[in-house]
């Protein structure tokens, strides 16, 4: 009886589980498996030069219910670019509605994730964003992030809603003293776990 009961509830319980054909955005969205908490979805937006002044826009729309990080993954990776003064910024809206992200920094100033076999591989970069110490009566201390826009808007993290639909504008400014050459990066939004 019991084994009945969970067969026939199986499909009610799939039913209500997130699949990435529900995102119908801008990019290519991929769903990295059930194993992961965080880095479980990253959405590639597209690519953007970084040598020449420019905006691109993209719609997000049907993410799943996540905290997301907007930012940057330079391609090919060149560490004297991690540390250069090109400018980018990060405007995410709720489409025909309140602006969730705007963040306008030098490449040097992004935090940059890295590979833990070579320090100077900058994989990812975004923006942290503020934060407040509250202290517990044990003395402890825990950061508590400052929500500066909508859907818990800080940095460049953002808390999506299934229901949304996000407009994203990124936008470049060269630095002359760059290195010269081809330099591309792509505009990845990568899943940071679930809504605390």
């Amino acid at each position: 009886m019991k084994r009945l009961t969970i067969v026939s509830l199986l499909p009610l319980l799939l039913a209500g589980c997130y699949t990435v054909s529900d995102y119908k955005g801008d990019g290519t969205l991929v769903d990295h498996g059930h194993r992961f908490v965080t880095n479980k979805y990253t959405l590639t937006l597209g690519h953007i030069d970084l040598t020449r002044a420019q905006e691109l826009h993209f719609r997000m729309s049907g993410l799943p219910r996540r905290e997301f990080v907007v930012g940057v993954k330079l391609d090919p990776v060149d560490c004297s670019l991690a540390s250069s003064e090109i400018r980018i910024t990060i405007d995410v809206r709720v489409a025909r509605g309140p602006v969730v992200i705007h963040e306008d920094h030098a490449l040097r100033e992004l935090v940059w994730t890295r590979n833990e076999h070579d320090g100077c591989n900058p994989l990812f970069g975004y923006v942290r964003g503020a934060a407040t110490e509250l202290p517990d009566r044990n003395g402890n201390v825990r950061m508590q992030p400052i929500i500066t826009g909508a859907d818990g808007g800080q940095g460049s993290y953002f808390h999506s809603r299934e229901s949304a639909s996000y407009d994203v504008t990124i936008g470049i400014q060269p630095d002359a003293q760059a290195p010269s050459g081809s330099h591309h990066a792509k505009i990845i939004v990568d899943d940071n776990g679930p809504v605390p």
